[in-house]
């Protein structure tokens, strides 16, 4: 799933950043983790932000019609949340990216 990491949270081993998820309504969704959750590239406060970035995920379900065309939900791996507690989201097809 792709994800913008977009700021540095807190020096750690691995450093701590925080990134974000567009859903399929328009809405926001912050995560924060290790760097290496979200990409291969040692991110840290010194690092420019925006940064693209990826958390894998498991497919649940798609659908594709008319009003909704290419509607995924999918669940979180590696026992990523959001800082809301949630793990399951409705995404469009093209959020989705091959693991890194």
């Amino acid at each position: 799933m792709a994800v913008q990491i977009v700021r540095f949270v807190e020096w750690h081993q691995p450093p701590i950043v925080a990134c974000e998820l567009v859903d399929a309504n328009g809405r926001t969704h912050t995560f924060i983790d290790k760097v290496w959750i979200f990409a291969n590239e040692p991110f840290d406060e010194a690092t420019d932000y925006p940064q693209p970035g990826n958390i894998r995920c498991e497919i649940l379900s798609s659908r594709q019609d008319e009003a909704h065309p290419q509607l995924v939900r999918i669940r979180l791996a590696d026992g990523v949340e959001s800082s809301e507690g949630l793990t399951e989201f409705a995404v469009r097809v093209y959020q989705l990216e091959a693991d890194r």
